[in-house]
């Protein structure tokens, strides 16, 4: 081996090393105020970038005197160094151009005029120091790539040129004055426009990156057609708009009662981990917007257009949700074979209730108290009053009164108060501790009012079953109740029964199969008291009229003991007019007695037995007599 040759030959490389190194110039500011084209201010002559022996001009290295270096004409440099407390001003006709990668920025650069970095083909020039930069109508921006780490820059002109990467801080804070971002933007630090500045990130390619964008009194940001957010914090906050254009996910968006987030066409919002708090606005009168929640939301919004949301998550409103041509919301647009999976608070106050304006309820579960003006609440949705008065009405049209058109739930609980002033069909009603108030006229799958609950019907209610669960609970009917299904009284506090003079129960039928129609039940509460007036009082679970519609089939049942029983006496029924509508119309006694004042129609419709299986009808009228003569004793007048 010959260790001579490597010898010379590891003492050549560190040579060339040495002297690489040693091309590298630095040039240092000797403190105080001057040009930076003044040559005796410098250690080794004024700065100028150079392929061959790269340039460090450094201001000012901590000398004893502070220094303000001015630049009003083009100069360059390969490397920047702008020490704490001292400062460099390029004037509007000034050019800074730092073709190296590092700017490191501890002190103060204001820009009247432009300072670009060239950091070469593919290359990235780091801004960093945590210093200040100020725009004032300058430019700060690069041929290639610049990533600001941590420095704070504040004012109006322009940011970019090439692509930017934020991670430190953007602010404009001039009234009347824009800091535009050119294409290929990227934000993973603040940007935020107060007093009356703009942020104009309107231009495409503009990326959001996790970071916090914000508008604060007054401040007014701009988002262009092709923004891109994922994560991150966009707010308008005292008094300042947020327009939002792109697509968002992830995202928090943040308003408060004196400022506004605008989103504009072709806008998608995808709301998982993030949050929405605040008032929206979609800005254009033909958009359909689209949300899709999976985390929170919060506020209100305001469209001249329709708006869908897909909502998994929770969305909170406590002003007005309020959509020109409709506002839906769905976890599955395009199915809803799935359970509520949605929820949806409304949040409001007495003074400022919160309210939904042409809802479409697909499969959220909607709660809380305010106004719901409802288009359609369909069958795996639900609302339902919990804290204070939901009240319900339907979309004004020709048709009068106005309509609920699909079968969802409806419910009250914990006290809270629903006013259903819709009229239509809806599914299941449940009074579980609340109070449901009908003064639309409703046709239900179902009604249960149960642990103290209470229904109030001020109109006509249609349903299958009804059912009073327990002595708490209590129905006051100043109208019309029609059934063609079970009616369940399990309670015993008689004063929790009240059907008005003039209010009317009508049963027909449990249903029809091959021409034989089904009986339906009605559970008997009332004392028998025998033939006496006393009877007859809303006290004694008394009906002022009962109607038995055409082809109705009813069966008096006594299966529930509702501690009316007096001396071991079953339960009976009062009613002062008992009305069968035509001939075809029946009812079965089955041992119970049937008080009333008077009859419209024929005795012989009632009989002592049950109806179910039905009997033949020859039979049913040779009983007739019978049946009256022995059990439907007409009390005093």
């Amino acid at each position: 081996m010959n260790h001579c040759g490597s010898r010379l030959m590891l003492l050549f490389l560190l040579a060339f090393a040495f002297a690489s190194r040693a091309a590298a110039v630095t040039t240092t500011w000797l403190g105080g105020t001057g040009n930076w084209s003044d040559a005796g201010k410098w250690s080794t002559g004024v700065p100028a970038s150079s392929t061959t022996d790269p340039v460090l001009a450094v201001i000012d290295d901590a000398p004893a005197t502070s220094s303000l270096v001015t630049v009003d004409s083009p100069v360059s440099t390969n490397t920047l160094r702008v020490d704490s407390g001292d400062q460099l001003n390029v004037t509007s006709t000034g050019e800074l151009d730092v073709d190296g990668l590092t700017l490191q920025n501890s002190g103060i650069v204001s820009l009247g005029g432009s300072l670009v970095a060239n950091p070469g083909a593919g290359g990235t020039t780091t801004l960093s120091g945590g210093g200040r930069i100020n725009l004032s109508g300058g430019s700060l921006g690069s041929s290639g790539g610049l990533a600001n780490v941590d420095n704070v820059i504040v004012g109006f002109g322009s940011v970019g040129f090439g692509s930017f990467d934020n991670r430190g801080s953007i602010a404009s804070k001039t009234a009347g004055k824009s800091l535009a971002f050119s294409t290929g933007f990227s934000n993973e630090g603040t940007l935020e426009a107060t007093d009356g500045g703009t942020i104009d990130l309107s231009l495409p390619g503009m990326t959001n990156a996790g970071g916090t964008i914000l508008a604060l009194r007054g401040g007014i940001i701009d988002l262009g057609d092709s923004m891109t957010s994922t994560g991150g914090a966009f707010s308008a906050l005292v008094n300042s708009s947020l327009d939002l254009r792109g697509t968002y996910t992830n995202t928090t968006f943040t308003t408060d009662n004196t400022s506004i987030i605008r989103i504009g066409p072709s806008t998608t919002l995808t709301i998982n981990g993030g949050g929405f708090n605040g008032n929206v606005q979609l800005l254009d009168p033909a958009l359909s917007g689209s949300f899709s929640n999976s985390g929170s939301m919060q506020g209100s919004l305001h469209s001249a257009g329709s708006v869908s949301i897909a909502n998994s998550g929770n969305i909170t409103i406590d002003g007005a949700w309020n959509a020109a041509q409709g506002t839906t919301f769905a976890q599955n647009f395009q199915s809803s074979l799935n359970p509520p999976v949605g929820t949806v608070i409304l949040a409001g106050t007495p003074s400022a209730p919160a309210t939904i304006t042409k809802l479409t309820n697909v499969d959220n579960a909607i709660t809380g108290a305010g106004m719901v003006d409802l288009v359609d609440n369909r069958d795996e949705g639900s609302i339902t009053a919990t804290t204070g008065t939901l009240t319900v009405t339907g979309r004004t049209s020709p048709v009068v009164p106005p309509q609920i058109y699909f079968a969802g739930n409806f419910g009250a609980t914990s006290g809270g108060v629903l006013e259903l002033g819709a009229s239509g069909v809806v599914g299941g009603l449940h009074a579980d501790g609340g109070a449901i108030h009908l003064t639309g006229n409703i046709d239900s799958e179902g009604f249960e009012v149960t642990h103290g609950g209470s229904l109030t019907v001020d109109s006509t209610l249609t349903t299958t079953n009804l059912s009073l669960v327990d002595e708490t609970s209590s129905l006051d009917v100043n109208g019309i109740v029609r059934m063609a299904g079970d009616f369940r009284i399990y309670g015993s506090t008689q004063g929790r029964w009240t059907f008005a003079p003039t209010s009317s129960l009508d049963l027909s039928n449990a249903g029809e199969h091959g021409g034989v129609f089904f009986a339906l039940r009605y559970e008997v509460a009332g004392a028998d008291l025998g033939q006496v007036a006393a009877g007859f009082s809303n006290d004694n679970y008394y009906l002022p009229n009962l109607v038995i519609e055409p082809d109705g089939r009813v069966d008096l049942f006594d299966v529930f003991d509702n501690g009316n029983r007096i001396g071991g006496k079953r339960e009976a029924l009062y009613v002062d007019t008992l009305t069968f509508a035509d001939a075809t119309g029946l009812i079965g006694l089955n041992g119970i007695d049937l008080y009333y004042n008077h009859l419209i129609g024929s005795p012989d419709q009632i009989l002592p037995g049950k109806l179910v299986p039905e009997p033949a009808i020859g039979a049913l009228l040779g009983a007739g007599l019978l049946a009256l003569l022995a059990s439907a004793r007409r009390a005093p007048g």
